[in-house]
């Protein structure tokens, strides 16, 4: 268990000994409750953390989660209800950042579905109160009987609703969940169930990586990055703010292969690239309610990145070119800079981005749908027929003139990027970004799209200094 000596990093202690005053050998277990007992952690701060008896200070389900990793012959229990000082923000967003190695790392998780904090793990001997489970037994035939499934811990579970939830189970090694009163272990080769005999597959939309024994290698952005991060952004938050901070910990360690790391989610090795980023469900933007911040200190919702939206699919269509992608490269036009503020100088890793590109008016009219992916027609001076943008939400593809009427709407593009489709159209298009400028000078993405290399070219271009936040 860990706490906070005062300069952000943790201190850890032995919980556990054992009762002749032994310590069992291990690598430690992990435990993950709602935020909880900062009284406590205030304290722990003032005083000396050996003064401060377990058995008094912390809740039923701490408690007994100590008793396990003592039955279980392990050394360490590392709490985030106790770890995280979630009031101290130099503290939390340390730890924040290292949520994903600390999930990788540990040799279990221990996840305690079963109401709050206060209720406890009951059924472990010596440590908490008896369970009254019954099971259902249906005789089938002579020597076979029919066992019913009191629960399924994947389906409609608050647990798997949670955004918070997801990287500790994508990236723990093994698991220990219990639900109504029972347990259940999964781990990378099978998942058991208690009171079955046998192992079963668990639900596949609740995949999981392999701990700290995943093997990031190639860096693959339909898998490791759209597909993981869909699976994170359709997940619930409290607190919107929070979409950023929560991811946190497994972008971490999907950093392994992606080199340079990531901007907000987007990796900086493959950043034109991933910049192109669609939706393939509808989406709008995640709103600030201005009552609560983010445990991440500025957090924001960048309207070039996903964390910004609300979408449950949203995929990179294009790998950089230095893949040699079959099916399709992207190649970048300028270089960007992120900045702290719209105007600051300071061009770290913040949410404002801005680069030196070409921008022109390009009429536009609403073309078709399909199923939830929503299509405008991009249109030059000559009114001739040159590119698509793939719109947000049907109330945007409504918003604009149909195609067939006749009628436009003029609408500013700006370009990102150089595509090349080899096994579709076989020719080079722009990738182009629609957006609209804030009264602050910063312009916002309202959708994204392709113009044909030689239209754009042969358009009224002006170069232009583009902020995006």
């Amino acid at each position: 268990m860990s706490s906070d000596n005062g300069s952000g990093a943790s201190k850890t202690i032995d919980l556990l000994p054992s009762p002749d005053g032994t310590l069992p050998q291990g690598e430690g277990l992990l435990i993950d409750r709602d935020w909880v007992d900062l009284d406590l952690l205030r304290k722990w701060k003032s005083e000396s953390i050996e003064s401060i008896q377990p058995d008094q200070n912390v809740s039923p389900t701490v408690r007994h989660a100590m008793g396990l990793t003592r039955a279980l012959e392990e050394r360490y229990l590392w709490a985030d209800a106790l770890c995280i000082m979630q009031d101290d923000t130099q503290h939390s967003a340390h730890e924040l950042r290292i949520m994903g190695k600390i999930y990788a790392s540990a040799k279990l998780t221990i996840v305690a579905a079963d109401g709050d904090a206060a209720q406890g793990i009951a059924g472990i001997k010596n440590v908490s109160h008896t369970r009254n489970l019954s099971q259902t037994v249906l005789p089938f035939s002579p020597n076979r009987k029919i066992v019913v499934k009191e629960w399924d811990f994947t389906m409609g579970d608050r647990y798997f609703d949670r955004a918070w939830t997801f990287q500790e189970y994508a990236l723990s090694q093994r698991i220990i969940m219990v639900k109504e009163k029972r347990f259940h272990w999964m781990c990378s080769t099978r998942s058991i169930r208690e009171g079955f005999t046998r192992q079963y597959i668990e639900h596949q939309d609740h995949f999981r990586f392999n701990g700290a024994k995943s093997s990031f290698v190639y860096p693959d952005l339909k898998f490791e990055l759209d597909t993981t991060m869909s699976q994170y952004n359709r997940r619930t938050l409290s607190v919107p703010l929070d979409a950023s901070a929560g991811a946190t910990g497994i972008l971490e360690i999907l950093s392994r292969a992606f080199e340079g790391g990531f901007l907000y989610g987007l990796p900086l090795m493959y950043f034109h690239a991933a910049l192109m980023w669609i939706s393939q469900t509808p989406m709008k933007r995640r709103l600030h309610s201005g009552k609560q911040q983010s445990i991440l200190p500025g957090s924001r919702f960048p309207s070039w990145l996903w964390i910004g939206w609300e979408t449950s699919l949203f995929a990179f269509e294009a790998n950089d070119g230095t893949l040699k992608d079959s099916s399709n490269a992207t190649y970048g036009l300028t270089k960007w800079y992120s900045h702290e503020t719209p105007t600051s100088s300071d061009k770290r890793a913040h949410a404002f981005i801005s680069c030196k590109t070409k921008r022109g008016m390009f009429r536009t009219a609403r073309s078709y749908r399909l199923g939830h992916i929503y299509k405008a027609a991009v249109f030059d001076k000559y009114t001739k027929h040159c590119g698509e943008l793939r719109l947000p939400s049907e109330e945007e593809w409504t918003g604009l003139p149909a195609e067939s009427s006749g009628q436009y709407l003029t609408i500013e593009h700006v370009a990102t990027c150089l595509r090349f489709h080899p096994n579709l159209t076989k020719k080079e298009k722009y990738g182009v970004l629609w957006v609209e400028w804030g009264v602050d000078g910063v312009a916002y993405r309202k959708a994204v799209g392709e113009v044909d290399k030689e239209a754009w070219e042969r358009h009224d271009l002006e170069d232009v200094d583009l902020v995006l936040g």
